[in-house]
């Protein structure tokens, strides 16, 4: 099977599946940590793939992303456009998320008295997180007794690495690095060559990036894998799925797994079997998204209201009921935040670059 331009079209591909898919392993990878305090110690996909599931669910997220940014790029008239539909992506759901975080649960759980609480130049901190790239986990007196303590959303930390990756982006399309794909391949894998080569001096002698406070271990990990996912698109045309590709990446998995090949060499393996999910024919899922795209939800929301589960329910509780629980709630904040923030949003976008073309110069 080859993609064909009409697979890339919404309701005809399991995009809306597999990003559901990925918030769903992220709750569920983060459950034994925030429910039990035993992180990694109910995960079987370490044993079976080496890698937990929060962390399986974040690179998936930043592989299909990857390939969903290039084609936004690809598609959008010039860079005020992108730059506009990324802005209204991130950053409503995560301020709507931060208010109800701050104002809503912080008033309602903290062991503070309210007045101290709403006094507290901690409590107002946390709303800076809407920068992306300086996190502030706590609120005065919130979750300070839970297995997992104090933290209260620890699952927003990976947005500073997806919009830095979405900067990247830009920065490559604006130099036409993006239109000459054999090339930026090229440059691609030299790059992935030279930093296998020399990670571990990287990380030493620049473990963070100044002022954005960006590990450089985590960002040379998620730059691998928006890029390997933005590299699928620009090469859609060359993909096929058949058995020949398939014997090839088992034989790829095969190898890695026997002569322990770092993970950044993992990027194509992973890709290639979220993307022959993603435009299967034989698991149709593409009306998965028919009533909205809750997957960004899922996952700002998932763990606030795992934590407070873990509040209530103490560490005897079957860790599997509490999944369940926590799944069938966080589904209900995804969906309000969907129909109350994302969706509205979404006209606003249109409103917006509507007005741009119809009045330039003021843009």
């Amino acid at each position: 099977m080859k993609i064909q331009e009409s697979n890339l079209l919404r309701g005809s591909n399991n995009f809306d599946f597999v990003r559901v898919l990925a918030a769903i392993l992220v709750l569920v990878g983060h459950s034994p940590a925030l429910f039990k305090n035993k992180p990694f110690y109910y995960d079987p996909l370490i044993k079976i793939i080496g890698y937990p599931a929060h962390a399986i669910g974040l690179y998936i997220f930043f592989i299909i992303s990857g390939f969903l940014i290039t084609k936004s790029w690809e598609s959008k008239k010039n860079t005020f456009e992108f730059i506009v539909s990324r802005i209204l992506r991130i950053f409503p759901a995560l301020l709507f998320t931060l208010i109800c975080t701050t104002f809503i649960l912080g008033p309602l759980l903290t062991s503070y008295h309210l007045s101290d609480y709403l006094t507290s130049k901690e409590t107002y901190k946390h709303l800076l997180n809407i920068t992306l790239f300086r996190i502030y986990y706590e609120l005065p007196g919130v979750f300070g007794s839970n297995p997992y303590n104090n933290a209260v959303n620890g699952s927003i930390w990976s947005l500073s690495y997806e919009f830095t990756c979405y900067l990247l982006l830009i920065l490559f399309g604006y130099f036409h690095f993006l239109k000459n794909k054999w090339f930026s391949l090229s440059i691609y894998v030299l790059a992935v060559i030279l930093i296998s080569f020399y990670k571990s001096e990287i990380e030493l002698s620049y473990p963070t990036i100044p002022f954005l406070g960006i590990n450089m271990d985590k960002m040379i990990e998620f730059f691998i894998l928006f890029f390997s996912g933005s590299f699928f698109y620009l090469f859609r045309n060359y993909l096929t799925f058949n058995w020949i590709t398939y014997s090839f990446i088992i034989s790829l998995i095969i190898i890695t797994r026997v002569f322990q090949i770092p993970f950044i060499f993992n990027s194509i393996i992973f890709s290639f079997l979220i993307f022959s999910l993603v435009f299967s024919r034989r698991i149709n899922l593409n009306k998965f998204g028919k009533y909205g795209d809750f997957s960004y939800g899922i996952y700002l929301f998932a763990f606030p209201i795992q934590q407070i589960i873990a509040q209530f329910f103490t560490t005897e509780f079957n860790l599997l009921l509490l999944i369940l629980i926590s799944t069938l709630f966080t589904f209900i904040a995804s969906f309000i935040c969907w129909n109350l923030v994302e969706k509205p949003t979404l006209k606003l976008k249109k409103r917006i670059l509507n007005l741009k073309i119809n009045n330039p110069k003021y843009f």
